[in-house]
């Protein structure tokens, strides 16, 4: 699990949706996939089920995906 790469995931979505993983996001995490517009913006919602502390005290985080300096933006 030290790999980059690893990452715990549902095995059941794997299987059903092994030709498209891309379009959709699965994980653990203190936080959940809520909306992705591919160059433009990523949300992640609190996930409520997350099982360590802290919590996150958050219920939104969004990020601005577009390239350039915050000038050009």
């Amino acid at each position: 699990m030290s790999y980059t790469v690893a990452m715990v995931v549902d095995k059941k979505q794997c299987r059903k949706r092994r030709a498209d993983l891309d379009g959709q996001a699965n994980g653990t995490g203190p936080f959940k996939l809520k909306e992705y517009v591919r160059g433009q913006r990523l949300i992640l919602a609190r996930n409520d089920n997350y099982y360590r502390d802290p919590k996150p005290q958050l219920d939104e985080v969004s990020f601005v995906l577009g390239g350039g300096s915050a000038m050009t933006m």
